[in-house]
């Protein structure tokens, strides 16, 4: 990682833990290497602050790889909440569907989640 990379990083974490933690803006953090793309203690900063933003990144940095951009995580069943979105969807007006069942038209919850998980079964693994 570059060290111009390696501050992008590390600014991106900083602001996403300034606003998820709703701290002050100019919340100072520990000391940061660019070198070896950790936080440091110096002898002005206490050994907490180092270990917690040091976990804080870790932590960070690992959520980041685990979902790819462009990717959600989501259950293999799905939700109420998800059905009702997705029968709302095919029907934004919100009235009954009533489709005709002899064109495979999804008319419940039950073909629903069903199309769903037939969907989530081809779906690619993330490489």
């Amino acid at each position: 990682m570059t060290e111009l990379h390696s501050e992008m990083v590390r600014k991106e974490f900083e602001a996403w833990f300034i606003k998820e933690f709703e701290l002050s803006p100019d919340f100072v953090f520990a000391s940061f290497n660019t070198d070896t793309n950790e936080y440091v203690i110096t002898e002005n900063e206490s050994e907490d602050l180092f270990i917690y933003a040091q976990i804080a990144l870790m932590a960070w940095q690992a959520s980041k790889q685990a979902i790819p951009t462009g990717w959600k995580l989501v259950p293999i069943e799905p939700t109420e909440q998800m059905l009702v979105s997705g029968l709302n969807e095919a029907d934004p007006l919100g009235e009954l569907i009533n489709w005709d069942a002899l064109r495979g038209d999804c008319t419940t919850r039950g073909q629903l989640a069903g199309i769903f998980k037939a969907m989530i079964q081809v779906a690619p693994e993330v490489e």
